[in-house]
């Protein structure tokens, strides 16, 4: 009989969401944030994140938002978006443009500390909030939920990205890419 396998305080997977990003038309800020709170999809103020039954909705600049919904068809959560929108608002998939990478475990803040330069204390740092911050020399989008934290990761830089949180999260399985 042997030894069980230790649990690993952090680990992460990748994501299979739809990552969908909406843009106000200049001028029409108030007609995209109305329209969405009319429909359900609350588009919130610069630095928070709002997570509902359907959708995480988040944003880290004016006039600009994240929508992060379950796998579904290519392009279809940008027409419900976009439909739900109206003609204020642009609405482009980023599916393939973003890795959201799911880091679960409360060990990951810790972890994640080194190479980041934002405070990711639970105190300051807690579900309902966001923020854009590089690690490990590439922007990353980071949004805490109650197990862990979400990053949002360019996909041309997804592979730097996983084998550094590989070697944080003192995972040795990730294969190095060449």
């Amino acid at each position: 009989m042997s030894a069980p396998e230790p649990l690993n305080p952090c680990r992460f997977e990748r994501s299979q969401a739809d990552l969908v990003e909406v843009i106000a038309r200049r001028g029409r800020h108030r007609d995209v944030v109305y329209a969405g709170r009319a429909r359900h999809l609350v588009l919130p103020p610069p630095g928070e994140a709002h997570w509902s039954d359907d959708y995480v909705t988040l944003c880290t600049r004016p006039d600009r938002w994240w929508v992060i919904a379950p796998e579904r068809p290519c392009a279809e959560t940008a027409a419900r978006i976009s439909a739900l929108l109206g003609t204020g608002a642009i609405v482009v998939d980023q599916s393939s443009g973003y890795v959201v990478f799911d880091l679960i475990g409360i060990e990951w803040r810790n972890r994640l500390s080194l190479g980041c330069r934002i405070d990711l204390d639970p105190e300051v740092f807690r579900p309902g909030h966001v923020a854009a911050t590089l690690i490990a020399q590439v922007n990353v989008i980071l949004i805490p939920h109650p197990t862990g934290l979400f990053a949002l990761v360019p996909s041309t830089y997804a592979r730097h990205v996983e084998i550094w949180l590989a070697h944080r999260s003192g995972n040795t399985t990730v294969a190095p890419p060449f």
